[in-house]
């Protein structure tokens, strides 16, 4: 990783926005951040860890708490970093958590959290997300670790540097995991878990299933099922003799049963047709009187026809003859309506040459009547413009008032400035003094809270060593009756020998053949009591080495703790030093930090002093540029107006001179009695024009209803006449059918009403016959299908039949059952006979995937607790420790080197990644906790700089182009301090960026590219500053 661009607004000590750009460090790769204390040198790595994992360097603060006390309410904290891993560029921008001023109304709000990430493609910013989770993950892709792991490696932050070297084994662990991303390793330790639970759990299930297979079939063994299988076929063979003897039963029974069944129903069916023919036959005569009359209605229906159809005519020709005396009448009414309009039409003609006088009358009125209308216009708007000039004047008038008012009321506030901008010319010491006090209070609260930890470690360390006392007490009891408890049994089994002892016999153990004292039997001895006794003395040992590593890491938690509590003194010691001119002096940690408090407490009240006259000079500032504003729009509104009131006047004069024109040309007439006369000639016109527009319309209605008129009566009179000779000719042809049927008026006057039942008698013949002819069809069936019937062999009753169908049912289930167990028995037995193959097989895998398993998490002798991802990091990490010992034997003189705890050498827990340093001066190894100062910052350093080297062999996506080292270097003599910056130096022409923070007054001079920062009344600065 390599940073390209960092941008702060409103972060930490920077107020206003802060823009640093790496590339104006040209060819420089190595570089010092300098700045007072307090100014914000780490804000500049809190900013980069913030903008990369949303926390900051030291992880003492979170985003929301790095908002700039010195910004604006409307400026918001936000950090944009970009960087390139590789040939990648990324940006991430982020804002914390924070309130900001509402848009509308007064008070604040508080915004959430915002943050996105986007990728250089192609030359344009794709964004990739801006959800918090996908930016974690992606970053951690992007870098390949995390932040804690990225403060170990990268950025060592102060105070935190030595993290890396005294790590436990755990955390070491977890760090080279995401670095050299071994998880392949992990994967694969993972995959043989799951196989191996995998193959076990099939072999469970099959043992399982076998065992339920011959339990559910109540049997023992495969032999058991195979002869239970036997006697269920012979079963099926005899069910199967007996089902087909009931079926040649059933089928002899149930035709004999059918063929009775049928010669019965068509027997009854002949019967019941030959007595529903003799009741047709006897319908017969009333039908044939029914036929009788339909064939005499035949012959009137053509009379009947045609004497419907004359009616119709007769009504037609009555129709037309009241039609025509109506139109006959209308004619009159019109020859009456034409008078009328002759007179009208006359009496128009008579004044139509006055009309012609009236309209041009009216025509040159039109020039008079535009005079007249101009000068009530004229007057209307001389009127209005009169009122626009007197209140234009008004408006320049106070204008000037109001231009007079707001210039003195700007005079007065940009006074009340001047004398506030004088009583704030102290402010940039005492912010100075501020963050000063504010770093005082953090180096306090640590080393107060660095005090009770250390406290905690030393009871801690009383009371494991106090436990391990007392199981080596324990042990030492455990061990004396276990002691016991052998002598007893030696004297049990030398008991056992004296009993076959004989007088005169050489001793199987001394050889002595005489025997005055021989061993007898103990009263107390149990083999019981010598296992309980072995069993107590390994539990004792066991607890005594628990307690003993718990008492072991007891201790060296209070040696870090008590170094943690001396590295805060120093670090309380190294601030005093610097500000000695601050009225805190007690170099005691609680004191300094009550001091400190009460200090910031003061100061916070100057401050907020001072910050009331800032946020007053602010407010008048503000209400300055608004008067400004409201002058020069004043101003402009008062040129504006007197222009306006210029115009107004000029229009009035145009305007007066008009009036005068059109007076001047209608001044001999009166305009009253002019108007009179005009309004009476254009209604006289009116009414004139109105009458001629109705008669126009009169005439034309009259003309055409005169015309439709005579139609009407000529086609009504044609139409009457046609009517006539169509009755004539009816009445004929009415005749001549009466004639041809030779019917009387008697025989007319039967039918005439049977007409309207013709119908009726028509279905009754219809029905009758086909009745008859339905009936006789069904008889003759009936009869030809019994004739063609065999007698049956026997007489079958309804009982026999269902006795033959119940013996058949039975058959046929006592055969499926027995198929159906014979079935199942085959089933389960080629079941049981797979089983028995696959649990051959599945026991071969679980034997290999075992043994592969068992290797693979550490369960082989020699290698216990060693997983085989630790095993590889235990390897890449002795190559860490070489390449770390090249610059810690030259750094430290050839005095230290770092060390790998061998794997048999740690009793338990995580094993294999523990460290150590071996001390050439004695030639013992030490733990590194034990160093100095200065010498822990030399092997940390070291460390972190190996393990670069090895993470970019190793892991190609991972690229270290970066280190930030934070302070440390004030812990080294001179001589050191030369070596260092020598490895330093050799780290840059590596191509590696190397920025480094510290007071060190010797690095200013060996080191020329600085990134300055300076501390003002109104918030930081930072730049780059290179030769």
């Amino acid at each position: 990783m390599r940073p390209l661009t960092l941008t702060m607004t409103a972060f930490g000590p920077y107020a206003d926005t802060v823009h640093l750009d790496f590339a104006d460090l040209k060819e420089e790769s190595l570089f010092l951040i300098t700045g007072p204390t307090g100014a914000g040198k780490t804000s500049i790595l809190d900013a980069m860890v913030y903008a990369l994992f949303g926390e900051s360097s030291g992880g003492l603060r979170s985003g929301t708490s790095m908002r700039s006390d010195y910004a604006s309410p409307e400026t918001l904290t936000k950090v944009t970093f970009t960087f390139s891993v590789g040939d990648g560029q990324y940006k991430i921008e982020r804002c914390p958590k924070q309130k900001v001023k509402k848009r509308r109304g007064e008070g604040f709000r508080e915004q959430a959290a915002v943050a996105s990430l986007a990728v250089l493609e192609d030359g344009e910013w794709q964004e990739f997300s801006s959800r918090a989770n996908d930016i974690k993950e992606k970053v951690h892709e992007i870098l390949g670790f995390r932040a804690e792991q990225f403060l170990q490696v990268v950025l060592l932050p102060q105070g935190e540097f030595r993290k890396l070297l005294v790590a436990p084994t755990s955390e070491r662990e977890t760090l080279m995991h995401s670095l050299f991303r071994t998880e392949i390793y992990a994967r694969l330790q993972d995959m043989l878990k799951e196989e191996h639970d995998k193959v076990y759990a099939s072999a469970r299930e099959v043992v399982d299933r076998q065992r339920y297979l011959l339990s559910t079939e109540g049997v023992k063994t495969e032999t058991d099922l195979r002869e239970k299988l036997s006697s269920a076929e012979a079963e099926q063979t005899k069910a199967a003799g007996i089902l087909a003897e009931a079926q040649a039963n059933q089928v002899k029974i149930l035709a004999d049963y059918e063929l009775g069944e049928k010669r019965q129903t068509l027997g009854a069916t002949i019967n019941e047709k030959q007595a529903e023919l003799a009741d047709l036959m006897k319908q017969a005569e009333s039908v044939n009187g029914s036929r009788q009359i339909i064939e005499r209605l035949e012959q009137v229906t053509p009379i009947f026809q045609k004497e419907t159809e004359r009616a119709k005519l007769e009504a037609k020709k009555q129709q037309l003859t009241d039609d025509l005396i109506a139109a006959r009448t209308d004619k009159e009414a019109l020859l009456k309506t034409g008078e009328t309009l002759t007179a009208t039409k006359a009496s128009l003609a008579e004044r139509k040459p006055m009309s012609e006088t009236y309209r041009l009358d009216i025509h040159k009125a039109g020039e008079i009547k535009a005079h007249f209308d101009a000068i009530t216009l004229l007057q209307t708007e001389l009127k209005q413009l009169g009122e626009d000039v007197e209140n234009a004047e008004k408006a320049v008038k106070a204008a000037n008032e109001l231009l007079k008012t707001k210039l003195e009321e700007a005079d007065t506030t940009g006074k009340s400035v001047e004398e506030l901008r004088k009583a704030l010319g102290n402010q940039s010491q005492l912010m100075k003094e501020r963050e000063a006090v504010l770093t005082a209070v953090q180096l306090g609260e640590k080393a107060t809270q660095l005090i009770e930890e250390r406290a905690a470690a030393k009871v801690q360390a009383a009371n494991t060593r106090h436990a391990y006392e007392e199981a080596k007490q324990q042990e030492e009891l455990a061990f004396m009756e276990r002691a016991h408890q052998e002598n007893l049994c030696r004297q049990f089994a030398a008991a056992g020998l004296a009993v076959a002892l004989k007088t005169h016999e050489a001793c199987p153990v001394c050889g002595s053949t005489d025997h005055p004292h021989k061993a007898v039997l103990p009263d107390e001895y149990s083999e019981e009591a010598m296992m309980n006794a072995e069993k107590a003395y390994s539990k004792a040992l066991q607890e005594t080495s628990a307690r003993a590593e718990r008492q072991s890491a007891a201790a060296e938690q209070w040696t870090r703790a008590d170094e943690a509590v001396k590295e805060s003194e120093r670090a309380i010691a190294a601030w005093l030093a610097e500000h000695s001119d601050i009225d805190i002096k007690s170099t005691v940690a609680c004191e300094f930090l009550a001091e400190a408090d009460s200090v910031k407490t003061i100061l916070n009240q100057r401050s907020q002093a001072l910050a009331v006259k800032e946020k007053k000079v602010t407010q008048l500032n503000d209400t300055l540029a608004v008067l400004n504003n409201t002058i020069e729009t004043i101003r402009i509104e008062l040129k504006e107006k007197e222009t306006s009131y210029q115009d107004a006047r000029t229009k009035l004069v145009g305007k007066q001179e008009g009036l005068a024109l059109h007076q001047e040309a209608v001044k001999a007439i009166d305009k009253v009695s002019w108007a009179k006369e005009l309004q009476a000639k254009e209604t006289w016109l009116a009414t004139f024009e109105k009458e001629q527009l109705q008669f126009e319309e009169a005439e034309r209605d009259y003309l055409q209803a005169k015309s439709s008129n005579e139609t009407t009566i000529i086609n009504l009179e044609k139409q009457q006449r046609e009517t006539m000779h169509e009755v004539t000719v009816k009445d004929q042809e009415i005749e001549a059918e009466l004639r041809r049927s030779k019917l009387s008026d008697a025989d007319l006057l039967e039918l005439r009403p049977m007409v309207a039942r013709k119908t009726e008698f028509v279905t009754t013949v219809k029905n009758y016959d086909a009745a008859v002819d339905r009936v006789q069809t069904l008889l003759t069936a009936a009869s030809n299908d019994l004739a063609s019937l065999a007698e049956p062999s026997m007489v079958v009753t309804k009982e026999m039949k269902d006795e033959a169908s119940v013996i058949y049912e039975n058959a046929v289930r006592n055969e499926t059952k027995a198929a159906e167990t014979v079935r199942h028995l085959e089933e389960v037995l080629a079941e049981y006979s797979k089983l028995v193959a696959d649990n051959a097989a599945i026991t071969e895998r679980f034997t290999f995937i075992n043994n592969l398993y068992e290797l693979a998490n550490g369960g082989n002798a020699g290698q216990k607790g060693v997983t085989f991802e630790r095993y590889v990091l235990g390897a890449i990490l002795e190559e860490v420790v070489v390449a770390a010992n090249v610059r810690l034997r030259q750094m430290s003189r050839g005095r230290y080197e770092l060390r790998r705890a061998q794997a048999d050498s740690v009793s338990r827990g995580h094993r294999g990644l523990d460290l150590s340093v071996l001390d050439t001066y004695t030639g013992y190894e030490r733990p590194a906790n034990t160093l100095s100062g200065g010498e822990t910052f030399l092997a940390s350093l070291s460390l972190a700089m190996g393990l670069a080297d090895i993470i970019q062999a190793y892991a190609g996506g991972i690229h270290l182009d970066t280190i930030f080292i934070d302070e440390g270097f004030g812990t080294l003599d001179p001589d050191t301090l030369d070596i260092a910056m020598e490895t330093l130096v050799e780290l840059q022409k590596s191509g590696r960026l190397v920025g480094i923070i510290s007071h060190v007054p010797e690095l200013k001079g060996r080191i020329p590219a600085h990134l300055v920062v300076e501390a003002t009344n109104k918030g930081s600065t930072a730049h780059f500053l290179v030769p």
